[in-house]
This record gives C-alpha cells, sequence and structure tokens, in this order.
C-alpha cells in the first residue's frame, strides 16, 4: 500500500519516494492489469521492490508473446508471398527474401515453447504415468518440471552468450545482426522458465486449453 507515512527503507511513503518513482511505477503495472502485491523502498539509494502475482504477470507476458508471434508470422507468410512473386514473375530476387523469413521462423517456435507449457500442447506419453496415485503423479510432474527448468536456465543463459559474441556479424542480404536469432531463444527460454516455475510453485499444470474458434 502506497501511503503518507515517514520512513525510509521498506517503506513506500513520500519521503522514501520523493520523485514518486514507485507510485509511477504502480500505477503502471495496474493500468496494464499486472496484480500489484507489494511496493516498497529498499536500503539503498534508488533500490525499489514491488510483487507481483505471479499469474497475472504470466498471463500479460503471454499474452504480449502471443502477439508477436501473431505479427512475425504474418510478416513471414508476407515476405514469403513476395519473394515468390519476384522470383518467378519478375525473374528477380529479393535480397532479405531468405534472412526475414528464417528469422521470423526461428522467433515463432522458441516464443511458441512457453504457450506449449501453458496449453499443454506439448507430446508427451502418460500411460504409465496415469496408473500411478495422485501423490506419485504429482511427484513425477515437480521431478521433470525441475529439469525441464535446468535446461532451460542454461539453454537462456548460453543464448545470451551467443547473442553477445555474435552481435557484430550481419545476415547476408541485411543489416540485422545474426545475434537476433539468440536474442530470440534466450527471450523464450526465459518465459518457459517462468511457466516452469509456477508449476514447480503450485504443483500443477494448468488447465487452459486453446481454442480451434
Amino acid at each position: 500500500r502506497y501511503s503518507p507515512g515517514v520512513g525510509l527503507a521498506y517503506t513506500s511513503g513520500y519521503r522514501a519516494d520523493p520523485d514518486g518513482v514507485l507510485r509511477a511505477m504502480q500505477d503502471a503495472c495496474v493500468a496494464m492489469g499486472l496484480g500489484v502485491t507489494a511496493a516498497h523502498r529498499e536500503v539503498s539509494p534508488g533500490q525499489f521492490e514491488m510483487n507481483l502475482s505471479h499469474g497475472e504477470v504470466l498471463d500479460a507476458t503471454d499474452r504480449v508473446v502471443s502477439w508477436v508471434i501473431i505479427a512475425a508470422m504474418a510478416m513471414l507468410t508476407v515476405v514469403v508471398v513476395l519473394q515468390v512473386f519476384f522470383r518467378y514473375i519478375l525473374n528477380d530476387s529479393l535480397r532479405w527474401g531468405w534472412d526475414i523469413p528464417r528469422l521470423c521462423f526461428i522467433w515463432v517456435i522458441v516464443l511458441s515453447i512457453a504457450l506449449g507449457i501453458r496449453y499443454n500442447a506439448h507430446v508427451g506419453i502418460d500411460m504409465v504415468v496415469q496408473r500411478f496415485g495422485p501423490g506419485t503423479r504429482r511427484a513425477v510432474l515437480l521431478f521433470n518440471t525441475f529439469f525441464m527448468l535446468l535446461l532451460a536456465v542454461v539453454t537462456a543463459w548460453y543464448a545470451a552468450q551467443l547473442a553477445h559474441d555474435t552481435w557484430d556479424q550481419n545476415m547476408p542480404g541485411i543489416r540485422l545482426s545474426v545475434g537476433l536469432f539468440y536474442v530470440g531463444l534466450a527471450v523464450g527460454m526465459v518465459h518457459t522458465c517462468m511457466h516452469l516455475a509456477r508449476i514447480l510453485i503450485t504443483g500443477q499444470t494448468t488447465t487452459d486449453h486453446l481454442s480451434e474458434t
């Protein structure tokens, strides 16, 4: 709660936040539909802490990622159609007609991994697990989730390193960094870690399913 009480560390009064930075961040989160459960100043100058409801944060992140996937698919489709038109009708070719679709396709794939976890869309064989009792099934779920989270963390780390190491290299047909391929992978794995962490915290998967309409 943001109150006018006097205080510094672990408070959120006007003395602790004279410029209203924390209040502005809190209002922005509320406007975006993010659940703010706590907000206060820390000990160091300029350091604030804000706690958000993980479910609402995940929902907002999923919405943003979904729109990025839609935009990438639309761009991929348009560029491929243009490339076919230029190549077979105009007997020419777009220099960036290969790089842009490849970048969009990779981003769509890696960003969809986390959404696949949310909507239980990944392929799995549970013929044996379904014969277990509820407690054993939950233990198997947490066991698998832990190692999936470990893999996602390692992948995100190395993707970030590769993005940094290749950032000065451009794609053949357009002045875009090759590191963008690995940026997409890192973002997708961080998003995946958020969903896997939610499973570890709640001990269960979601019941959401993709709509076919």
